[in-house]
């Protein structure tokens, strides 16, 4: 064989065993919350590597586009996100800054799961922001939610599907046990807990969460979303507690705790703060669990 012949030979070679090994390394997806990270991981198994941008305890709406970010972006096949605006003041920078082509609007990869949810809170009109922190296109904190996070782990499924063909009935089974995990769960925690608990939120982003444990919520301390209340309107907040017979004033971590106290002071209402998401070292559904619990404890006093 002449030394052109096998030089050839060798470049095809090399060229079959990298483009053979790109077929089977796991897709590299990027989620803009953990919540998301356990979803995709639940149905994709060995066939994907996920990555968080944000660990949990953070306020989604604010983040900086670290260069952090935009390095994971940059090489990610797949990159899902909440949607309904929650990331919109930095991952547009992030997936701007990737010149990354799979994640852009209309890349293959560009997995907007906000769009798969049923939607909570949908505004008729839009609002400008002296009414504060609104969300037109409806509540964005449907990642509390483990039914949301079945509702899109359909959409996850059906893009892992498309990027990795060949494990499509293997994505099918593990997102099928899944959703099945989560009714179960669903099922187990409405029967324990039959709405017997009256609670207020802070802020507005238990709805989804809510819903799951068939707990209705009696409104929000905040008069406008994301403005603390003046004193006018803790004042009318004690006498809602008092007057309605409310249990509880629901909130997460990222609230102040002084201004929680003060809002129950003079009432007997308790405070529970939680987690403001579930987080890399808590998952959905033992962040389901934990809201449970800490409900039912209040029922039970």
């Amino acid at each position: 064989m002449s030394f052109k012949k096998t030089l050839a030979f060798i470049f095809l070679v090399v060229n079959f065993s990298v483009s053979l090994e790109a077929e089977t390394a796991p897709l590299k997806v990027v989620t803009s919350l953990p919540a998301l990270a356990w979803v995709v991981e639940r149905v994709g198994g060995d066939e994907v590597v996920v990555e968080s941008l944000l660990r949990g305890s953070e306020d989604p709406h604010f983040v900086d586009a670290k260069p952090s970010f935009v390095k994971k972006a940059a090489d990610a096949d797949m990159l899902c996100f909440v949607g309904l605006s929650l990331e919109v003041g930095w991952l547009p920078k992030v997936l701007e800054r990737s010149a990354n082509p799979k994640i852009q609007e209309s890349g293959s990869g560009y997995c907007d799961l906000g769009q798969s949810v049923v939607v909570l809170e949908k505004l008729a009109e839009p609002l400008d922001r002296s009414h504060g922190h609104i969300h037109s296109d409806g509540n964005p904190h449907w990642y509390l939610s483990l039914q949301s996070l079945s509702e899109a782990s359909e959409a996850v499924l059906g893009f892992l599907q498309r990027l990795r063909p060949e494990s499509s009935e293997d994505f099918k089974k593990r997102q099928l046990a899944l959703k099945n995990e989560i009714q179960k769960t669903l099922k187990d925690s409405q029967s324990k807990i039959q709405n017997s608990v009256r609670l207020l939120e802070y802020h507005k982003e238990f709805a989804y969460l809510l819903r799951d444990l068939g707990v209705n919520s009696k409104g929000s301390v905040e008069e406008k979303p994301g403005v603390p209340p003046s004193a006018a309107a803790i004042a009318r907040v004690r006498r809602k507690i008092l007057d309605e017979q409310i249990d509880l004033i629901l909130a997460t971590e990222a609230q102040s705790e002084a201004l929680l106290k003060k809002v129950s002071s003079g009432t007997p209402a308790q405070v529970l703060q939680v987690e403001p998401m579930p987080s890399l070292k808590l998952n959905p559904l033992a962040y389901h669990e934990k809201v449970l619990n800490s409900l039912l404890s209040v029922k039970q006093n």
